[in-house]
């Protein structure tokens, strides 16, 4: 990890960033000398995503017509909830109505 901002890197260390990190790297070329060459190698480590957001990715989000596919997943479940609500209420009026005194 970087321990201050503004350090000067050193050769031959590993440095680990957080994703919302970064550093810039900046050579300076050694004095009248044209043919100065620098390298670094970078990489990122995955990190893996919980299975609910790689579907709802792979559903909704990946694909052109994801946002209206979404739309109608809402809906859908809207309306079933919906129903769900309704069987509910008609289930407890038969159970008030089976209890009645005649």
């Amino acid at each position: 990890m970087l321990e201050a901002k503004n350090s000067t890197v050193k050769i031959d260390v590993e440095y680990k960033l957080k994703a919302s990190e970064y550093f810039i790297i900046v050579a300076v070329p050694d004095k009248n000398n044209y043919e100065t060459k620098y390298e670094f190698e970078y990489w990122t480590d995955a990190e893996k995503y919980p299975w609910y957001e790689l579907t709802y990715y792979e559903w909704f989000k990946k694909h052109h017509y994801g946002p209206t596919v979404e739309i109608m997943v809402i809906a859908c479940l809207g309306l079933i909830m919906l129903l769900c609500l309704v069987a509910i209420c008609c289930c407890i009026k038969n159970c008030l109505n089976r209890n009645k005194v005649k």
